[in-house]
C-alpha cells in the first residue's frame, strides 16, 4: 500500500534547511505543523507506519508538495492561482516561494512507490523552490498573460491578510488572500527528495515546461477570459465562452 501524505505533515525546519524525510509524527507540534490539514495528515501517518512497525502492514509512504498541471478539473488552490494570475486578476502579487510538482510526476512516483517502496519509508515526491515572481514570468512567457505590477513583502502580506479576513467575516465572501495562505509562502519550501531519486527512480521537469503545458490546457478547456496565446509569443482572441458550472459560483473550492 503507498499511503500519499504531504509535506506539510513534516515538522518543518527553519529557513535554509533543508526538509528530509523523518520516522516520527507525533506527538503533534503545532508551531512546524501548521494547520488542521498538515496536523490530520501527520497523524494518518503516524497510524500507518504504527501499523507497518506492530501489525505487518506492507505499506510506505509518499509526501507530495504542493501540486501542479494540466487537467486539474476540480480547479484545486494552485490552479486556481494561476487562473487569476492568467485572467489578469492579481494585480499584486507577494513575496516568498512555492514548492509545486507536475502531477504527471507525481503519478509516476506514486506507482514507483509501489513497486519499490520499502516497507515503513517515507518519501518526499518535491521539487525545487520557486517564488511567485518567477512563477508569474515564467507564465507571462508561456501566455503572453499579464503579471503583477508588485509584489509586497511577507509582513505586509500579513496585515493585508488579516483585514481581506476581517472583511470577508462580514460578508461572507471569500477572502482574496488569508493568513494561511501567506504563511505557505513565507514557509521553509526547500524539500529534499534525493531519497525518492536513490529509491524509486523519482524525478520532475522543469517548472517552464509545467506551467506551459498548465497554461496551454487551460485555454484550450475555456478558463481563461478573451485571449489564447498562439504559442508562437503573438496573442489571438477568441470567442466569449459559455460559463463553467464552476465559475458561476463566487468562489473556487480549495483542494489541497
Amino acid at each position: 500500500m503507498v499511503y500519499v501524505s504531504s509535506t506539510g505533515a513534516i515538522p518543518e525546519q527553519p529557513k535554509g534547511t533543508p526538509i528530509r524525510e523523518v520516522d516520527q509524527f507525533t506527538p503533534i507540534d503545532e508551531k512546524r505543523q501548521v494547520g488542521c490539514y498538515s496536523q490530520s495528515k501527520a497523524m494518518a501517518t503516524q497510524a500507518v507506519l504504527d501499523a507497518c512497525r506492530n501489525r505487518g502492514l506492507n505499506a510506505c509512504v509518499v509526501h507530495p508538495s504542493g501540486i501542479l498541471g494540466p487537467k486539474d478539473y476540480a480547479v484545486g488552490e494552485t490552479t486556481g492561482t494561476v487562473i487569476k494570475i492568467m485572467n489578469g486578476k492579481m494585480p499584486v502579487g507577494m513575496g516568498g516561494s512555492f514548492n509545486l510538482c507536475d502531477v504527471r510526476d507525481l503519478a509516476q512516483g506514486c506507482v514507483a512507490a509501489a513497486d519499490k517502496g520499502r516497507t515503513g519509508e517515507c518519501y518526499i515526491l518535491g521539487n525545487k523552490e520557486v517564488t511567485l515572481k518567477e512563477m508569474c514570468r515564467m507564465l507571462h512567457e508561456a501566455s503572453g498573460c499579464r503579471t503583477p505590477y508588485f509584489y509586497v513583502p511577507i509582513g505586509m502580506a500579513y496585515k493585508l491578510a488579516a483585514q481581506m479576513e476581517k472583511k470577508a467575516e462580514k460578508t461572507g465572501e471569500k477572502p482574496l488572500m488569508t493568513n494561511f495562505a501567506v504563511y505557505n509562502l513565507a514557509r521553509n519550501n526547500q524539500f529534499d527528495y534525493s531519497k525518492a531519486e536513490r529509491e524509486l527512480g523519482y524525478h520532475t521537469r522543469p517548472y517552464e515546461e509545467t506551467l506551459r503545458d498548465e497554461a496551454e490546457w487551460l485555454m484550450k478547456e475555456g478558463y481563461i477570459e478573451k485571449f489564447s496565446p498562439s504559442f508562437d509569443g503573438s496573442r489571438q482572441r477568441q470567442p466569449d465562452l459559455p460559463k463553467r458550472a464552476s465559475e458561476k459560483s463566487s468562489c473556487i473550492k480549495h483542494t489541497a
